[in-house]
């Protein structure tokens, strides 16, 4: 979850829906973000292990398309695809993952050389540079990325 908030700080438009009990007990969370008439569902998280007859997801995507509709957001991409019932009218988006930080004898090379010309680049560069030099097998940039 920490990774998919903190997408979802960093994201111009960013929303975040939720259902609460009459308690005030967080059931179900849906975040993601709009631009234009378009809006991207990021992530979904619903307490079906206490409220499993409750249809958690439906209702809460329900509500989220209600809202959409009436800001008029024409469109809605789940980022992981629709699970049902959506998924029978919700057409696959095709992508593309590219990890920058796998462990291959290129990437320790890239890294290397990015490593010794930090040293040496103008300042403008240097923290790029030293940026990609840091990068590891588990990427988490907790606000430490560059502007590029």
């Amino acid at each position: 979850m920490p990774r998919g908030l903190s997408v979802l700080s960093a994201a111009e438009g960013s929303m975040l829906v939720g259902l609460k009990s009459k308690d005030g007990e967080w059931l179900s969370l849906a975040g993601g973000w709009r631009e234009g008439d378009q809006a991207t569902l990021l992530i979904q998280l619903n307490n079906d292990r206490e409220y499993p007859r409750s249809s958690l997801c439906t209702v809460l995507r329900s509500h989220l398309v209600e809202m959409l509709i009436r800001d008029q957001v024409r469109k809605l991409l789940f980022w992981n695809g629709a699970a049902t019932p959506l998924s029978r009218l919700a057409a696959p988006v095709p992508a593309l993952a590219v990890y920058l930080d796998a462990p291959t004898r290129g990437w320790r090379t890239v890294r290397a050389v990015a490593r010794r010309m930090a040293a040496v680049a103008p300042p403008r560069f240097a923290d790029r540079m030293a940026w990609l030099a840091s990068l590891s097998g588990a990427w988490e940039l907790d606000g430490a990325a560059p502007d590029l």
